[in-house]
């Protein structure tokens, strides 16, 4: 390994001094409060290219990549560097622009600070990301204030952005001198370049997870646990640096590149994943909130992977055409981990049946965006099959028996949804659905397992899903939907509202006891209706209303309850089964012409 010279760098806007934190490790903390958004002397342009780039008074000083001012020449360092700021700017910045625009357009006066925080192991991955954002910032003179701004643009072409970068690094602790030796490389080079540093070590940072993240035993050491705990700190870390004003963002920056996204979709393919999940990863995370105060509700954040259109011997060439050091992870070259097998073995035995490194990339790639544009059309599709539902309680099936892709894709939506997330449909399980409706037409009531104990269960032309020992498809009972009142004297006109609807009864004691039950609480009891000389039962006459079968049982009726003696129905409310859920109509049972006493009674949807 090259011994690298570092270049003296010009103070920033902040001076770094080590701290210890609550855990005992050494970080870098910012002597200053971090910068918050600058005024500049112009207006922000309408359009967002090249926004906030003019009226900046630009020194000489700026933070100085190794072994040169950032303008070194060779294809390596094009390549790599270009490629990092045309995603900050296009999945980052630009995207989170726009988005401000379209809720807060008249509150943009300033240009917002960008918090970048940049994860960095000392792999060569990281630190090829490490330097590529430093030759993308410099130090300038904004309103007569020192400040840093990202540079995206080019020359002819610029956009500057105002920014804050700091640097995470965590300490797994599981390869002894090795860990620490990682440790020490990015704390140099911050400490050089004029970055905070911030450090976590798993024996300190582990003690806050959760039992059940390490199945009781905080000692052991997983993968999937250390990405958790990573992605926890990251996300506390960005939120406490965010400055809460000025519309301030920030992002969270990860190292991994296109050979990581190859390697992502054959494990999905190993795992059995659905077609329309095999992309690899995505260049820019949805937004999370930062901070849980209503002061700080517009403070988002991302997950961003500026380097996931580089490959890994581009990201090689880079450093070594610079002579930047980096360390080599000795677990990586160990088949312990799956992904690591398929980076070591199989992908170049893929590689060299598919014709070179190129074409098996290119597979992969055309691949992803056949798996992405598969899955927005289902998405879309689905998405209509739901709206039209206009229903969150049933899933109905299509009249005519069909029961195609968009209608799975929107039946694994609509479980997750019911589940509140607590049970994803997998494929099997899907298949099994699909042959049970398609095979079985004519079953018009089932019930199927399908796993963690939630049943699906077929009732007519709807599909309702439940819990063990649940009959309702919820945890939680669900409330009526209408209340009963015993006389309009109580409510104002403008308490009744547009829902509020009057029944009349007659041979019913005023202070009678009224109350809103379900048909399927109270049996299927007799009704009257006025169309009709004799009484008939409850499920009778919902089926003549064309309530489907599966909605007979959750009808609402107003009942008296007599002591000790069965309820009547007084009157019963028929949904229409092709609107949503509120459309509908109250029928009450018939009245005795020769009868003048009434009583009359207010419903009002609760």
């Amino acid at each position: 390994m090259k011994t690298m010279r570092l270049v003296a760098v010009v103070p920033l806007v902040h001076r770094t001094f080590p701290v210890k934190s609550t855990g005992g490790a050494w970080i870098w903390r910012s002597h200053h409060v971090p910068i918050a958004c600058r005024r500049l002397a112009h207006r922000p342009s309408p359009r967002l290219h090249g926004v906030w780039s003019r009226g900046c008074k630009r020194t000489q000083s700026r933070i100085c990549s190794l072994h040169g001012d950032g303008d070194s020449s060779g294809s390596s360092m094009d390549e790599v560097v270009a490629s990092v700021r045309n995603s900050l700017r296009t999945n980052l910045v630009e995207h989170h622009l726009n988005l401000l625009h379209e809720t807060h357009e008249d509150e943009l006066r300033d240009p917002p600070v960008v918090v970048l925080l940049l994860a960095v192991s000392g792999g060569s991955d990281s630190i090829a990301l490490l330097h590529s954002v430093l030759r993308s910032v410099e130090s300038s003179v904004i309103d007569d204030e020192r400040t840093l701004c990202l540079k995206l643009g080019v020359v002819g072409d610029e956009y500057d952005v105002p920014c804050q970068v700091h640097v995470a690094h965590f300490n797994h602790e599981q390869r002894g001198e090795n860990s620490d030796g990682d440790e020490m490389l990015v704390e140099s080079l911050c400490r050089e370049s004029g970055l905070p540093f911030h450090c976590y070590r798993w024996s300190d940072g582990s003690t806050c997870l959760e039992s059940s993240e390490v199945n009781g035993n905080k000692d052991v050491f997983s993968q999937n646990t250390a990405r958790r705990w990573r992605r926890r700190e990251l996300k506390n870390l960005l939120s406490d640096l965010v400055p809460s004003k000025g519309h301030a963002f920030g992002a969270i920056l990860t190292a991994h590149h296109r050979d990581d996204a190859d390697e992502t979709i054959l494990l999905k393919l190993l795992r059995g994943s659905h077609l329309t999940n095999l992309a690899g990863m995505e260049a820019r995370s949805d937004p999370f909130e930062l901070g849980g105060s209503d002061q700080r509700s517009r403070m988002l954040g991302y997950f961003v992977k500026p380097c996931l259109e580089l490959r890994k011997t581009q990201i090689v060439d880079f450093l070594t055409s610079n002579s930047y050091e980096w360390r080599e992870d000795e677990s990586n070259s160990s088949n312990k981990y799956k992904r690591n097998k398929i980076r070591n073995e199989l992908m170049p035995l893929l590689s060299e049946i598919a014709g070179g490194d190129e074409a098996i990339h290119t597979r992969f790639r055309n691949l992803e965006q056949q798996s992405r544009e598969i899955g927005m059309d289902l998405a879309l599709r689905a998405q209509q099959h739901l709206d039209e539902m206009n229903c969150d309680s049933e899933f109905r099936l299509d009249a005519n028996g069909r029961f195609d892709l968009a209608h799975e894709e929107a039946l694994h939506l609509w479980v997750s949804r019911a589940t509140c997330g607590r049970l994803c449909l997998a494929y099997d399980q899907m298949t099994r659905i699909r042959g049970q409706i398609l095979m079985h037409p004519t079953r018009l009531q089932w019930e199927l397992d399908i796993g963690k104990r939630w049943r699906l269960k077929r009732n007519g032309d709807c599909l309702t899903v439940s819990r063990e020992g649940q009959d309702d498809g919820t945890d939680l009972v669900r409330p009526m939907t209408w209340t009963v009142h015993p006389s309009r004297e109580c409510y104002s006109e403008g308490d009744i509202g547009p829902d509020g609807v009057e029944l009349a009864f007659d041979g019913i004691a005023e202070g009678s006891p009224l109350v809103v039950k379900r048909v399927k609480d109270i049996g299927n009891l007799s009704f009257k209706p006025p169309w009709k000389e004799n009484p008939i039962k409850i499920t009778e006459f919902l089926r003549g209303q064309r309530v489907p079968l599966s909605r007979r049982g959750e009808a609402e009726v107003v009942c008296l309850v007599p002591p000790e003696e069965s309820p009547h129905i007084l009157a019963v409310y028929v949904q229409n089964s092709n609107h949503g859920e509120g459309a509908g109509k109250w029928v009450a049972r018939s009245r005795d012409n020769n009868d003048s006493f009434v009583t009359r009674i207010l419903m009002v949807r609760a």
